[in-house]
């Protein structure tokens, strides 16, 4: 059977347009999964100018597109790829102010990144979470990193809560909500 248009091309095909440098020097990308529409990420970049933070999003939904459910044909890796480049981004550069987008930035170089090896309950048994939306987040060109957000979850501690806390701060500077 051909190779068929997986969760690994998916992934592939939204980092192709996330990760990708186009305002200067990239410092940090966040994404959200699932995003529950169309797919979009925050990024913020380093320029002559100073700091932006830009939201970059698909024009359409990717995931329903690729993934048509039983009853649909599964598409190759090639018409997966075509289907992002047809769908396009949007990259919109946000009003945030200058000293805050500059806190983030700092407040995140001071930050450990640690992660433990799962999201805690209050009595330190580890958690697996099914229904809770991941962030991945790359800072300049480390390793990506995954945290679950348990913001929603009464008594559960992320993998790292004061990452966590970072990006609900971003996300609030951002005004973007998952």
């Amino acid at each position: 059977e051909p190779e068929r248009c997986d969760l690994d091309t998916y992934l592939m095909v939204l980092s192709a347009e996330f990760y990708r440098s186009s305002n200067g020097e990239r410092l940090v990308t966040l994404q959200p999964f699932p995003s529950y529409h169309r797919e979009w990420a925050i990024a913020i970049y380093k320029t002559e100018n100073g700091l932006l933070i830009t939201r970059i999003a698909f024009r359409r939904s990717l995931s329903s597109e690729m993934f048509p459910g039983p009853s649909g044909t599964r598409k190759m890796p090639s018409q997966c790829m075509k289907i992002a480049q047809a769908a396009g981004v949007n990259r919109t550069v946000l009003s945030v102010p200058k000293d805050t987008a500059e806190r983030l930035v700092d407040e995140l170089a001071k930050t450990d990144l640690t992660l433990d090896k799962c999201v805690r309950s209050n009595d330190g048994g580890c958690m697996y979470v099914m229904d809770a939306r991941r962030y991945e987040l790359q800072i300049g060109r480390s390793p990506l990193i995954q945290l679950t957000d348990v913001s929603a979850f009464h008594g559960l501690r992320s993998e790292n809560p004061a990452l966590s806390h970072w990006i609900h701060e971003l996300l609030e500077a951002a005004d973007t909500f998952p």
